[in-house]
């Protein structure tokens, strides 16, 4: 019995010592690489086969296990820096967003435009333009609504709106000429003191229609995403123009919301893709219509910062279909191609938003740079295992390096992202401290550079003995599969077809005084609600961008 006694217990003691020793085994080293090890004990000596490794490593858990219990009662009391799992876990911020963008309630029913009204179907068109924008503004405060209900309110509201632009007068109604649209920027904080100070013009332009004074009667009020401040404009094209920016925005957000669902979903991975094709659509309607535009440089509608996030939501959507190739293990050549195009759109974005005054978006630039660079070695590292299976090692083992030097630098370039402060008081990015290394599709790259390096430098030391060349590898050609997704103008509402209004009597802002008091041009901004998502699942750590 004494025995018995004392061997179940060496052979416990030797279970424990050896799962330690698998255990530091399988940090250090993928399983992949195809190595032997030996352990050694004081009297006892294991030659592992890879093989051997994993079924060693089950059969040992329980020990480990064990060993965890008794550590918890002796839990150390210095902090440690390691990554953990747990920290893996809550991960959740790898794309850059913007806050929705903030406006002040607008009644057309009362004011300078509702003067204007010569029958009630021109009243009915005033009371629906209050009631679409109200339940668009509403419904854009949740990112978990249908994009079938924002899409609707959202074409429904621009359909209504339009009508104000492209208003004519009956023939025999008496036509009105106003001046040019005005604007004012200001701070957030002095957006109302502001909004009664004399507006300075907008445009140089000296030419006006009949319609002008129509255009011109509503005072708009948006928050910039770019200076931090409220721009206050007399233009129905500005009011447009910020919604569609707005949808766009939405999108984005969208996209990110529905990456923290069960992202093995095929549906869902659908929609996170379409709403990141519908964004890059609406933006490139935007840059189709910079001429009917007002221009503010610097500023959300400098169609410098339309492009780029045009570029950044195609950028993105590629994203989307390179980690999906990588999950579905489909051909190097695929792989290295879709993270060539992918570094090829980062880069061009992040050409054009270096022409923009870099006080403004430097945060941004950052992030564009880092996600251009991360792509670079991402395709650097799928060309080296190309090169491998051609058997061209020397050349493999140096486009790895290179990828290996890349991921260096974008992990320098994260982490220079991640502690960028908060700027304007607005939410440009919620990553302060987050440690891109931590992140699943960082680790799982770096991860595959490390296994392919090592298998190529060691076949080549052992099998080839290529020369490695001085000269740097050129990645795969881009294999670029994303397009934007066409978004069509809205027609005019039919409501429209019977309204009249008489231009003449829409006066002037500053004219007469009751009308500009109905108008409520002194109007606060009212926050848009911005959702943000606290917490990721356990699965979603792949396609997770909320920020």
């Amino acid at each position: 019995t004494h025995t018995h006694t004392h061997t179940t217990r060496r052979a416990a003691k030797l279970t424990l010592h050896l799962a330690i020793s698998i255990s530091a085994i399988t940090r250090a080293h993928s399983q992949t690489t195809n190595r032997s090890y030996i352990v050694r004990f004081p009297d006892l000596l294991f030659w592992l086969e890879p093989g051997v490794i994993s079924f060693v490593y089950a059969q040992s858990s329980f020990a480990l296990r064990l060993q965890h219990r008794q550590k918890q009662t002796h839990k150390p009391t210095h902090t440690t820096h390691h990554i953990m799992p747990q920290q893996q876990q809550s991960i959740c911020r790898w794309g850059h967003r913007a806050p929705l963008k903030a406006t002040a309630k607008i009644n057309f029913s009362q004011g300078r435009l509702a003067l204007g009204a010569g029958n009630d179907a021109a009243r009915d068109v005033l009371k629906e333009l209050t009631r679409a924008r109200g339940e668009l503004l509403a419904s854009m405060c949740s990112l978990s609504t249908p994009v079938d209900t924002i899409d609707g309110s959202f074409l429904s509201y621009l359909g209504l709106l339009k009508g104000i632009g492209s208003y004519k007068p009956k023939s025999g109604a008496p036509a009105a000429q106003a001046p040019p649209p005005q604007a004012t920027e200001t701070s957030e904080a002095s957006a109302d003191a502001a909004s009664s100070d004399p507006p300075q013009p907008a445009t140089s332009s000296s030419s006006s229609s009949s319609s002008s004074r129509m255009k011109s009667a509503v005072v708009y009020k948006w928050t910039d995403n770019v200076t931090g401040k409220t721009s206050v404009v007399s233009d129905v094209d500005f009011e447009e123009a910020m919604m569609y920016i707005n949808i766009a925005l939405w999108h984005m957000k969208h996209a990110s919301k529905l990456a923290l669902g069960d992202i093995d979903s095929e549906d869902l991975q659908k929609g996170i893709y379409k709403s990141l094709q519908t964004a890059a659509g609406i933006f490139a309607l935007l840059e189709q219509k910079k001429s009917q535009l007002p221009y503010y440089p610097n500023s959300d509608l400098d169609e410098r910062m339309i492009t780029v996030q045009r570029m950044q939501a195609l950028a993105e959507a590629q994203e989307v279909t390179v980690e999906r190739a990588r999950q579905k293990q489909h051909k190097p050549e695929l792989l290295a191609g879709l993270a060539r195009d992918t570094y090829e759109k980062f880069e061009e974005a992040e050409a054009t938003v270096s022409s923009v005054d870099a006080s403004f978006v430097a945060s941004y630039k950052t992030y564009l740079q880092f996600k251009k660079v991360f792509y670079q070695a991402y395709a650097l590292c799928y060309t080296g295992v190309c090169l491998f299976a051609q058997e061209k090692c020397g050349d493999s083992v140096k486009a790895l390096q290179q990828a290996k030097e890349m991921l260096s630098k974008a992990a320098v370039l994260a982490k220079q992202y991640s502690s960028w402060p908060i700027k304007n008081n607005l939410r440009y990015h919620t990553s302060c401290g987050f440690d891109p290394r931590a992140h699943r599709i960082f680790q799982s790259l770096s991860q595959d550079i490390t296994t392919a390096l090592d298998k190529s430098e060691r076949e080549n030391g052992f099998i080839y003995f290529h020369k490695i060349p001085a000269t740097d590898i050129e990645p795969l050609p881009g294999q670029g599969l994303v397009k934007a997704t066409p978004y069509a103008e809205p027609s005019l509402s039919p409501l429209w077809s019977e309204a009249e209004f008489h231009l003449n009597k829409i006066p002037l802002k500053g004219e007469v005084y009751s009308a500009d008091k109905a108008s409520d041009d002194d109007a606060p901004i009212s926050e848009t609600p911005d959702e943000e998502v606290k917490k990721p699942t356990v699965h979603n750590e792949a396609f997770c961008v909320v920020s």
